[in-house]
C-alpha cells in the first residue's frame, strides 16, 4: 500500500507558476546547454527533482511534529498544576494560562491586557504593586517571591505562593516578568486548623491548671480551717470567680434533723451589693430535703442545672433572682462518707448548660469540702465522748461498785461487832467479805480494760482476741466466740494492737447498740492479707437517710488507716452486721522475728 501523503499546506500549481516567473527573471540571458549535453543535464534534474522531494517530505514530518509538539506544548502550558502569568513593564497581562485564570476566577480573553493588579483584593493590593515595584528594581538573574489573596470576588479568593523571574521582550529592551501561582490554600487551611488547635490545647492547658490551682487550694484551706463555715466560705468564692458565676450560697443539714438545709453562708462580688438582700432572704428559709434546687441536689446527691428560674426555685426566691437579672443556677451535693453532707449552689446572669467538666470539679470542691465536715463531726464527738465516757465511769463507780463497797462497808461494821461479842462464829460473814471484794477486783479489772489502751505481742493477737471472746461470755448476755483459719499471726506490735482495738470496738457495738445475742470474730488469711471479720445477729445498719453513723465506726476507720488496712462495714441480707479488716502483709511460716511495732 503506497505511502499516504501528508496534506499540503500550500497550493502546488500556485508554487509551480511562480518558480517559472522566478527562472524566467534569473536565467534570461544565460544560454542553453548544447543537444549533446541534454541527458547529462536531464539526468541532474531528476536527481534534483528527487532530492527536492525527499527534503519536501522531511520538511513536512518536522512540520507535523513540530504540530504536535506546540499541541503538548499548549497543554502543558494551560493545565500545568501551577499558574503562569507574563506581564509587561506596567503590569499588564501579556500572556496567561488556564491554571491562572481559574486563580483568578476570568476567562482568558478578558484577563488579557488588563493590570494584574485589578484582581487583587483591596485590603492587599497596596503590599502587591509594592512586589511589583520590587520587581522592576531587581536585576535580571535575580528571583522574588512573596504570598498574596488573588481573585476577583470574596467567595473566589485563593491563597498563591508568586515566585517571579525577569526577562526581555523579545527583539525589545523592555522588561517583562513571569510569575509562576502557586496555589497554597490547602496548606493555609491546614496551618489554621492547627493553629486553631494550638490555641484550642493552649486554652485548654490554662483552664486544666487553673482547675488543679483552685484543687489545690481548696484542699490546703480546708485542711487549716478552724471551722466548717471558714472553708465554706472561701471556696464559694474561689470556685464562683474560677467559673465565672454572679453568686453563691452553702447549705448543710440541721443539727437536730438531717433532712432539713440551712443556709449558713453566702458569698457575692464585693461591688454587687445589691445581691446581699436575696441572700439575707434565704438565709431565713430552710429547705426540707427534695425541696427547691439546693433540696433536690441533696436528696439525690447529684448536681442539677436549672435555666428556667420560675420552675426551679421557690416562688419568692425566683422572682428576687429575675429582678437581680439572674437567669440560671446550679447545685451540687457535697459528699461525706458517701452521703450528702450539704450543698453548694451558684447564680448566674448568663445561660448556664450543663457541664460535666465542671461538676466534676465542683465535685472534687465538694470531697475536701466533705472531709472537714467529717473532721469537724469527729472532733465534736470525740469531745462529746470523752464526757460521756467519764460520766459512764463515773456512774458506775458510783452505782456498781460504790454499792458494792457500802456493803462491804455494812459487813465489816457488823464483823467488828461480833468480834467484840466472842459468843458468835465470824467465818461465815468473812467468806461474804472475800466474796464482795473479789467482784469488786473483777469489776474494777474489766472497767480498767476498757479505759487504759493495751499493747498487743504480735504473737499474742490470736490469745487476746480469745481472752476478749470469753470476757464477753462473762459479762454480758451475748454469747461471743473466737475462731482462726490458716497461719494468722502477724509480724507487728502495731498491727496487732490496732486488730484488737478495732474487734473490741466491734463487739463492745453489737452488744450495746445491735442487741445482738451471738457475735464471732475470725482472723484469717486471705491471699497475703489477714482479715479479721466481726459478725453479729443484731438490728444491722441503721437506713441509708437515717442518722450519721456513730463515733465507733469512724475510729474503727481510722484505726485500718493506720495500719494501712481497709475496713467495711455492711449488714447482710441475712441479717445483723459484718465487720471487716483487711491488712495486707506475708502469712507467717515460721517463728517470728522480735520486732518493736
Amino acid at each position: 500500500m503506497p505511502e499516504q501523503e501528508p496534506s499540503l499546506p500550500y497550493d502546488p500549481q500556485a508554487l509551480r507558476k511562480q518558480a517559472e516567473e522566478a527562472a524566467a527573471e534569473q536565467f534570461v540571458d544565460d544560454e542553453f546547454p548544447s543537444p549533446d549535453r541534454t541527458p547529462q543535464f536531464l539526468h541532474e534534474l531528476r536527481v534534483h527533482q528527487i532530492e527536492l522531494q525527499m527534503q519536501n517530505r522531511a520538511l513536512r514530518e518536522a512540520q507535523a511534529e513540530l504540530e504536535i509538539s506546540r499541541d503538548r506544548y499548549a497543554d502543558l502550558f494551560d493545565f500545568a498544576p501551577v499558574g503562569y502569568i507574563t506581564v509587561d513593564e506596567v503590569g499588564a497581562v501579556c500572556e496567561i494560562n488556564l491554571t491562572a485564570c481559574t486563580m483568578l476566577g476570568v476567562q482568558r480573553g478578558r484577563v488579557l491586557g488588563k493590570r494584574l493588579a485589578v484582581y487583587v483584593p483591596p485590603e492587599v493590593k497596596d503590599r502587591f504593586l509594592e512586589y511589583l515595584r520590587a520587581c522592576r528594581r531587581a536585576e535580571p538573574d535575580e528571583e522574588l517571591i512573596g504570598e498574596f489573596l488573588l481573585g476577583d470576588a470574596p467567595e473566589g479568593e485563593v491563597s498563591v505562593l508568586v515566585r517571579t523571574g525577569i526577562a526581555s521582550e523579545p527583539h525589545t529592551t523592555r522588561r517583562q516578568y513571569r510569575l509562576v501561582l502557586t496555589d497554597i490554600s490547602p496548606q493555609k487551611r491546614a496551618e489554621n486548623a492547627l493553629r486553631a488547635l494550638n490555641e484550642t490545647l493552649e486554652r485548654r492547658v490554662a483552664e486544666r491548671a487553673a482547675a488543679v490551682q483552685l484543687l489545690c487550694d481548696v484542699a490546703v484551706t480546708a485542711n487549716h480551717a478552724s471551722s466548717v463555715r471558714e472553708a465554706l466560705a472561701f471556696c464559694l468564692q474561689r470556685v464562683g470567680e474560677h467559673a465565672g458565676w454572679l453568686c453563691g450560697q452553702a447549705w448543710l443539714p440541721a443539727d437536730d434533723d438531717p433532712d432539713l438545709l440551712v443556709p449558713v453562708c453566702a458569698w457575692h462580688p464585693p461591688d454587687r451589693l445589691e445581691l446581699s438582700g436575696f441572700h439575707e432572704g434565704t438565709l431565713r428559709r430552710p429547705l426540707r430535703r427534695g425541696e427547691g434546687l439546693p433540696g433536690r441536689a441533696y436528696a439525690t446527691a447529684e448536681p442539677h442545672w436549672v435555666s428556667d428560674l420560675a420552675r426551679g426555685l421557690q416562688p419568692a426566691r425566683a422572682q428576687r433572682a429575675r429582678e437581680l437579672g439572674l437567669t440560671a443556677a446550679a447545685a451540687f451535693p457535697i459528699m461525706a462518707e458517701s452521703h450528702s453532707a450539704g450543698v453548694l449552689e451558684f447564680f448566674a446572669e448568663r445561660p448556664l448548660p450543663p457541664d460535666a467538666e465542671m461538676a466534676d470539679l465542683v465535685f472534687a470542691v465538694g470531697t475536701q469540702l466533705g472531709r472537714v465536715i467529717e473532721r469537724k463531726r469527729l472532733q465534736d464527738r470525740l469531745l462529746s465522748l470523752a464526757d460521756e465516757e467519764h460520766r459512764r465511769i463515773g456512774q458506775e463507780l458510783h452505782d456498781d461498785v460504790g454499792q458494792e463497797l457500802t456493803g462491804l462497808a455494812l459487813y465489816v461494821e457488823t464483823l467488828t461487832e461480833l468480834l467484840t461479842d466472842s459468843k458468835r462464829d465470824v467465818s461465815e460473814l468473812a467468806g461474804k467479805i472475800g466474796a464482795v471484794i473479789a467482784r469488786i477486783r473483777r469489776k474494777t479489772r474489766n472497767l480498767s480494760r476498757g479505759l487504759v489502751p493495751m499493747e498487743i505481742d504480735a504473737p499474742a493477737l490470736e490469745t487476746a482476741l480469745e481472752g476478749l471472746a470469753l470476757q464477753i461470755s462473762e459479762a454480758t448476755p451475748t454469747a461471743c466466740t473466737y475462731r482462726s483459719r490458716g497461719r494468722t499471726r502477724v509480724a507487728a506490735r502495731r498491727t496487732a494492737t490496732q486488730l484488737y482495738r478495732i474487734a473490741q470496738e466491734a463487739v463492745s457495738n453489737a452488744t450495746k447498740h445491735s442487741r445482738a445475742k451471738n457475735v464471732e470474730i475470725e482472723l484469717a488469711v486471705d491471699g497475703a492479707a489477714a482479715v479479721l471479720e466481726i459478725r453479729d445477729d443484731g438490728q444491722g445498719l441503721p437506713a441509708e437517710h437515717g442518722p450519721p453513723p456513730g463515733v465507733g465506726l469512724q475510729i474503727m476507720r481510722y484505726r485500718a488507716e493506720l495500719i494501712g488496712g481497709t475496713l467495711t462495714v455492711e449488714s447482710p441480707t441475712s441479717g445483723g452486721t459484718r465487720v471487716r479488716c483487711r491488712v495486707p502483709q506475708i502469712p507467717m511460716e515460721g517463728p517470728l522475728s522480735p520486732e518493736v511495732g
